[in-house]
């Protein structure tokens, strides 16, 4: 689960382009201008994750030799049933006339089996879908790698977010500590709001202390991805809160319904066919045939011989296979139905998840987020004036960074949704990095 040259996974400039064209997910992580510029050794964007990973991912470079095994299943059914070369004595070595090798009776035989039903065209096409599955299969295992890789990016930028506004919470912690031990010598302040204070900058101390870690962590499982021991970056590139554009439900279905998974089910089906018709192919007898020379040594004379065989009772014989197959063509295409209705169902569930949280993030970036900024400039002004209390200045110190964080989890998510979306279609709808990969 793409335009790099000729990764060594990646023998087909036909599967490259296909793999372009079906993940351009999340280019839609526009570079940030929210995080401070950085050397570009020490941090790392979403297209510089998605090479490395189609360059080094162990699952991907794994993927073509299930190909290769079937490219040689494809060679072994395409040979036609082998000669026979058959030797035979007759009356040597006996009594009587059959004494010594006097009468002695040679036949050299050449035979072979004449298949009747098609049943090696049958065979080849069964094999032919199961390399289209597995070619389809094999895109399909990429996206979702890819897939996987972009929602850990997310929720890694999502992170990195997290301490950039806990970062500010912590400062202004440490300012209202400050405004409070002053207020506290000039007799216009409690102990007791002291100690609320601080216990509030040590809160916001160990929260900021767990998302540092827990950044640390997703680092190592995002170079996980491309099988380095240790990220060699220091921060991710991307933007969470820019909203992609809304595509309608029923455009997306479309093209859900061609998309690698649906295609994969697709020639899956279309293999259950063919054994289907392959396992009645073989209730047709086939026929042996051997024709040769025969010598005897008695009279020095030479005749042509020749014969032929079959089966008796073969379709008796072959019924159960029969059965079975009927028995799986039946039951893949209920499971092939049933798995479409779930991609469908994912599908509608992102969408509908993708626009509530785009709605709420425009409800929270255009109103709360400015009215909670107001309240809490004017609270401060307040309690260093001494009109409210710092309970009021705090709770509106909490209201805006619940906001704020509110916001990021709500862009996150929308983020996700909208890959989940480009996963699932295997289809780009959102806007692509300034860079083209």
């Amino acid at each position: 689960m793409p335009l790099l040259p000729y990764f060594s996974w990646i023998n087909s400039v036909r599967f490259t382009a296909l793999l372009s064209k079906y993940w351009f997910i999340a280019f839609t992580l526009l570079p940030t201008i929210s995080l401070a510029d950085a050397p570009s050794n020490t941090s790392l964007s979403l297209k510089e994750a998605i090479a490395l990973t189609l360059s080094s991912n162990p699952e991907l470079k794994a993927l073509p030799f299930k190909q290769q095994a079937l490219e040689g299943e494809k060679h072994q059914i395409s040979l036609r049933p082998p000669l026979h070369l058959g030797v035979e004595f007759e009356n040597f070595a006996g009594s009587g006339k059959s004494q010594g090798i006097d009468a002695l009776e040679s036949t050299i035989t050449l035979g072979s089996v004449l298949e009747l039903g098609n049943k090696r065209g049958l065979r080849l096409n069964a094999i032919d879908s199961k390399m289209a599955a597995a070619q389809m299969q094999r895109q399909a295992d990429a996206l979702d790698i890819l897939g996987g890789l972009t929602v850990l990016f997310i929720q890694t930028l999502k992170t990195q977010e997290s301490i950039l506004i806990t970062q500010e919470e912590q400062a202004l912690a440490r300012k209202s500590v400050a405004i409070v031990k002053r207020k506290a010598r000039e007799g216009a302040a409690a102990e007791i709001d002291i100690q609320r204070a601080n216990v509030a900058l040590a809160r916001t101390n160990i929260q900021l202390d767990a998302l540092i870690s827990q950044l640390h962590q997703q680092f190592k499982q995002l170079s996980q991805f491309w099988g380095e021991p240790t990220a060699h970056y220091k921060r991710l590139i991307g933007e969470l809160y820019a909203e992609p554009e809304i595509i309608e439900f029923e455009t997306l279905l479309k093209h859900v319904r061609q998309s690698p998974h649906a295609q994969q089910l697709a020639l899956e089906r279309r293999i259950k066919d063919t054994q289907y018709q392959l396992a009645l192919a073989q209730g047709r007898s086939d026929i042996g045939w051997n024709v040769g020379f025969k010598h005897f040594n008695e009279t020095g004379d030479t005749a042509l011989v020749a014969g032929i065989s079959t089966s008796l009772n073969q379709r008796q014989r072959t019924q159960g296979h029969i059965t079975i197959a009927s028995a799986e063509q039946q039951r893949h295409s209920k499971a092939q139905k049933h798995a479409l209705q779930t991609l469908e169902t994912q599908l509608f569930v992102a969408h509908s998840q993708r626009n509530h949280h785009a709605k709420a993030m425009r409800i929270i970036s255009e109103t709360i987020i400015p009215a909670l900024s107001e309240t809490l400039s004017l609270s401060q002004q307040a309690y260093e004036n001494g009109r409210y209390s710092y309970f009021d200045w705090s709770m509106a110190q909490q209201g805006l960074f619940e906001a704020k964080h509110r916001l990021l989890e709500h862009a996150s998510t929308l983020r996700i949704s909208q890959a989940l979306i480009e996963q699932l279609t295997g289809e780009p709808f959102a806007p692509t990095l300034n860079t083209p990969i």
